[in-house]
């Protein structure tokens, strides 16, 4: 199994004013370290390889598996927005595109979406190789989406705790409560 990021999210959590409110800082003297600690902040929660196993907004990536799992593919890193295409190798080792008539997306909440064969429909075989199945998906919250405010502020909470605790990494009880139902193990 291999996860990869395909396309990074276009938009940031918090902007850099909404941040600098949350400081009471005033003066353009800090944006960009403050900018800085909005990515920092933002990459320790996000992702594959932040905190929460789950993406904070919406960005692609591509799952690749061995084969079809007989239970179905979890997907990682929810919540999922759309499945772009379920590509495999066959046995010839030529590419082709699951078709969407053969498999549905079962809405996995907190957990993941699972895609499964539709009723009737059964996985094809494909080549023994660890990439054989490839899953183009894009996860995370709209930015509307109130679930989100929760990590919002757990991302100016940090900037804060970083702002004012210079080269400190730690991460603050707050921020510890606001994220601890939103955790998650992808893979």
């Amino acid at each position: 199994m291999a996860l990869f990021r395909t396309v990074a999210p276009t938009e940031r959590i918090i902007t850099v004013a909404n941040a600098k409110e949350h400081l009471n800082v005033d003066s353009s003297h800090d944006d960009l370290r403050i900018d800085g600690l909005i990515l920092a902040a933002t990459a320790a929660l996000d992702g594959r390889d932040g905190m929460l196993g789950r993406c904070l907004l919406s960005q692609s990536w591509r799952f690749t598996l061995a084969g079809f799992p007989c239970a179905g593919v979890r997907l990682p890193l929810p919540p999922t927005i759309s499945v772009a295409s379920v590509k495999y190798l066959d046995p010839a080792e030529v590419e082709q595109t699951l078709a969407t008539d053969v498999y549905r997306v079962v809405k996995g909440g907190i957990e993941g979406d699972l895609i499964v064969p539709k009723i009737g429909q059964v996985w094809p075989l494909t080549a023994c190789m660890p990439d054989a199945v490839r899953v183009d998906f894009t996860a995370g919250y709209a930015t509307d989406d109130p679930a989100l405010e929760p990590l919002r502020q757990a991302v100016r909470l940090l900037v804060k705790h970083w702002f004012d605790h210079d080269g400190v990494e730690t991460i603050p009880d707050a921020v510890a409560l606001l994220i601890g139902n939103y955790r998650f193990a992808p893979l």
